[in-house]
């Protein structure tokens, strides 16, 4: 099987019954560096409205790990706004390894989420 054909496999286990599988998809998808890679993108931000908040931290993980790749930093900002507060401090975490945390900060007040409250005190041990 090659490269193309297996990134296919995996993106289409995105939508598996089972959020243990859809959330290993998503991890497995962030580690890898090729250029196919890409055509994940968009499944992986759908991915992103997951009903699971196991599967949505692991996409969060996914694209934070895509860089120089692919820009997923709009659709990880948006995701500041989910309701789990484990799903935003994933999304904080990819998006301050693209030196992001400012602008998330700055963002505190437009999205209506605390990141004083659920975000910084799990990265503060």
């Amino acid at each position: 099987m090659s490269q193309k054909q297996e990134i296919e496999r995996l993106i289409s286990k995105l939508q598996d019954e089972d959020k243990d599988a859809r959330a290993s998809v998503a991890w497995t998808l962030g580690w890898m560096v090729e250029e196919e890679v890409v055509d994940a993108v968009p499944a992986l931000i759908l991915a992103l409205q997951d009903p699971e908040p196991k599967v949505r931290v692991a996409v969060a993980g996914a694209l934070g790990r895509m860089e120089g790749v692919v820009d997923p930093e709009p659709a990880l900002v948006r995701a500041l706004q989910d309701s789990n507060p484990e799903v935003r401090a994933a999304v904080a975490v990819a998006l301050g390894g693209k030196g992001a945390v400012t602008r998330c900060l700055l963002w505190y007040k437009h999205c209506r989420i605390s990141i004083q409250r659920f975000v910084l005190p799990q990265h503060l041990h």
